[in-house]
């Protein structure tokens, strides 16, 4: 892996420790109004492949269609040429009935970032026209070819990043 590319990848790894902080403590319990109500067949245009552009380099976001109650999806992101992480990602409903969206980090050699068992998860928070919000990662369709992810991180400093991914359809 090239300089540059471990940069990208040292400042990532920071960032995304963020994002789990970003999550916690968990918010106070929703009164059943104010639970937002969605399903996988809400999110049923995610599936198949995204190609587009985050943290420098290209980002790539393949979704499978719903099966067995799950989406499957997984990302990969290059920096200069180079794979600088990949992420396995599910959609899919909890034990109370609610989506949510869990994922998992690798190094390119597939070593991964969190420990052995777990995983970052976060329950849908918001939904706004075509816009899914989890937690600090929001999934927005912007017409039947495009996809906007926008991953707010907590930086070490306490302030906190937008990232965004801007995806277009490509297969």
């Amino acid at each position: 892996m090239t300089r540059a590319a471990l940069a990208i990848l040292a400042v990532w790894t920071g960032l995304t420790a963020g994002i789990a902080s970003a999550a916690s403590p968990p918010p106070p319990p929703a009164t059943a109004e104010a639970v937002p109500r969605a399903s996988l067949a809400d999110l049923a245009w995610l599936a198949g492949r995204w190609v587009g552009e985050g943290l420098g380099g290209i980002a790539e976001e393949v979704w499978l269609p719903e099966s067995g109650g799950a989406m499957l999806g997984t990302f990969r992101s290059l920096q200069g040429g180079q794979v600088a992480f990949y992420e396995i990602l599910t959609l899919a409903a909890n034990a109370s009935g609610q989506l949510e969206l869990r994922l998992k980090h690798f190094h390119p050699d597939l070593k991964g970032w969190e420990e052995r068992d777990q995983v970052q998860a976060w329950e849908l928070t918001r939904v706004e026209g075509e816009a899914f919000a989890f937690g600090p990662i929001v999934l927005r369709r912007e017409g039947a070819e495009s996809l906007v992810v926008t991953v707010t991180m907590k930086l070490q400093d306490g302030s906190r990043k937008d990232e965004v991914f801007r995806f277009r359809r490509a297969g």
